[in-house]
C-alpha cells in the first residue's frame, strides 16, 4: 500500500499562507507545535502537518523533513521539546506527554493513510421517549 499522506515538517508561503500540501479537514494537525527556526517572518517557524499528497517526489521548498517512522516522529517531538521555552514546555506536558502527542500525531497518520479502521461513529438519538 503507498502512502499518500506523510508527515512533514514545514513554514508557511512567503506571504504568510498555508502551503497547497498541508492536509485539512479531519485528518488536519498543520500548524501544531511551532518552533523557532531563525528565519524570516512568516516563514520564521517550522511546523508539523500532514501532507494532502506524497510530496517526496517533487518536494516543495517550505518542506524541511519527511518523518517516515514513529521513531522519526518520536525523535523530533522530543527534539522539539527540548528547544521551547521551558515556561511553554512545561504548560504543553501539563495538557499532554510527549508520548500522548506521538500517539495523537500518528494515529491521525494511520487513520488518513487507512492503515487501520477507524471506530464507527455512534449516533445518539434525540427522539423523545414514545408516549405510553
Amino acid at each position: 500500500m503507498s502512502i499518500k499522506h506523510q508527515i512533514a515538517t514545514y513554514t508557511l508561503n512567503e506571504d504568510g499562507t498555508i502551503p497547497d500540501f498541508v492536509l485539512g479537514g479531519k485528518y488536519s494537525i498543520g500548524g501544531f507545535l511551532p518552533i523557532y527556526n531563525g528565519g524570516v517572518s512568516p516563514q520564521d517557524h517550522t511546523m508539523l502537518c500532514l501532507t494532502s499528497y506524497p510530496v517526496s517526489e517533487q518536494k516543495p521548498k517550505n518542506i524541511y523533513q519527511i518523518l517516515e517512522t514513529k521513531d522519526d516522529l518520536n525523535t523530533y517531538l522530543i527534539d522539539c521539546f527540548n528547544e521551547l521555552d521551558e515556561s511553554f514546555r512545561l504548560s504543553l506536558e501539563d495538557k499532554a506527554s510527549i508520548n500522548d502527542h506521538l500517539e495523537y500525531i500518528w494515529n491521525k497518520y494511520e487513520k488518513a493513510n487507512r492503515l487501520i479502521e477507524e471506530e464507527p461513529v455512534v449516533e445518539e438519538s434525540i427522539a423523545e421517549e414514545p408516549p405510553q
